[in-house]
């Protein structure tokens, strides 16, 4: 299944294309068959490197970009998860140019001392 193929806004689209994602592999487009932008609960059960974590924001980053208001809540039950996450949302987060899309995320640290209000992206990081 290819990334352009895919219910998601323009900017988004252009931001996987920069990082070099053209298309999804197996697990993730059975996610998506399976009801990922239906908001339909779905377990994954698959190996190392095989594409959870896009799975996982994509639809985040779209309904992000569709709804300005809209805030996330990502919450990892590691760190060491918690920080190969963090990478990979500092990778979109360059890819997408997110200040220009009004998106701002927070760290657990920073939420510790102050919390802006602009930010809608929250993750215990």
């Amino acid at each position: 299944m290819k990334i352009d193929t895919l219910p998601i806004p323009k900017a988004l689209r252009d931001a996987y294309s920069a990082l070099g994602i053209s298309e999804l592999y197996p697990p993730q487009a059975e996610c998506i068959e399976a009801g990922l932008f239906e908001r339909k609960n779905i377990l994954a059960a698959i190996p190392t490197a095989s594409g959870k974590t896009l799975s996982c924001l994509l639809p985040v980053f779209a309904k992000l970009l569709e709804i300005p208001d809209a805030t996330a809540l990502l919450i990892y039950p590691t760190k060491a998860l918690t920080r190969d996450q963090l990478l990979t949302i500092q990778e979109m987060d360059s890819a997408l140019n997110a200040k220009e899309q009004g998106l701002q995320y927070m760290t657990e640290i920073q939420s510790r001392r102050h919390v802006p209000k602009s930010a809608r992206a929250h993750g215990l990081f």
